[in-house]
């Protein structure tokens, strides 16, 4: 796979963008052997260009396309069909970076090679690199892939969540261990008044005079919170500001800043 590098100053500032190269994209089932191709790596000195061209180019550039496996398990493969080696194996559930795509197969990148997954087993996201990293705008856009995810009591992956497994799901795509549990997640992360909330914060729920909390979602924004209901419900967004949730919400933390 061939890196390109640019350096690129903007307003006194130096930014180092690595993109690659244009690829065909593709994967299916999976085994498991090592490739051995070498990453080249080129550096190349754009030249002197009107800043609002640099600024569409950066942008351009940081677009990320993302995946999520929607099977048990996922082949990796050295080409885009079924008849080329088997690299690996991904899980259900498992979020991939699209680098390109073409005839039903995704490229990405695996264990540091270029690797193939078929398009039929994945389900794509759009994103940017400013939301792929721990923002609460990333951490909502990601939640949204798992809408009409049935509730399943103790559920805790894309097969079926209930409501503290949905949120440990989510938040551990961004590095954030969570207990299995609404009351428990309540002890994480810095308590936020809800005037001040902001998307990809936690909120929570007391239906009862016990000390328990009783349920957990995630903040969207606009007065509405995403979240993984009751049986016979899936994951869905309702409103924090009228209605049943309004009257039992109890309140909420910050865990990604």
């Amino acid at each position: 796979m061939k890196i390109i590098r640019k350096t690129l100053l903007i307003a006194g500032f130096s930014s180092v963008l690595l993109c690659s190269a244009a690829f065909a994209a593709e994967v299916e089932i999976a085994v498991n052997d090592q490739n051995t191709e070498e990453t080249v790596q080129t550096e190349i000195q754009t030249e002197a260009q009107p800043q609002e061209n640099i600024l569409a180019e950066i942008i351009e550039q940081t677009t990320v396309k993302k995946g999520i496996v929607t099977v048990d398990i996922l082949n990796v493969r050295s080409g885009p069909t079924t008849e080329t080696e088997i690299l690996g194996k991904l899980s259900l559930g498992t979020t991939v970076e699209i680098l390109s795509e073409g005839e039903g197969w995704y490229e990405i990148n695996f264990d540091s090679k270029v690797a193939y997954i078929c398009g039929e087993y994945v389900r794509v996201v759009g994103s940017t690199m400013a939301e792929s990293q721990n923002s609460g705008i990333g951490i909502v856009e990601y939640a949204k892939t798992f809408l009409g995810t049935p509730y399943a009591y103790g559920g805790n992956t894309p097969r079926g969540f209930d409501c503290s497994g949905f949120v440990q799901y989510v938040m551990a795509n961004f590095g954030v261990t969570m207990p299995h549990s609404s009351h428990d997640q309540y002890s994480i992360g810095v308590r936020v008044e809800k005037s001040q909330l902001m998307p990809g914060d936690l909120v929570f729920f007391k239906y009862s005079s016990s000390y328990r909390l009783n349920h957990v979602g995630i903040y969207v924004g606009n007065g509405n919170f995403i979240h993984s209901p009751v049986p016979g419900q899936a994951v869905k967004i309702d409103s924090l500001t009228t209605g049943y949730f309004s009257y039992y919400y109890y309140g909420a933390t910050r865990v990604i800043k």
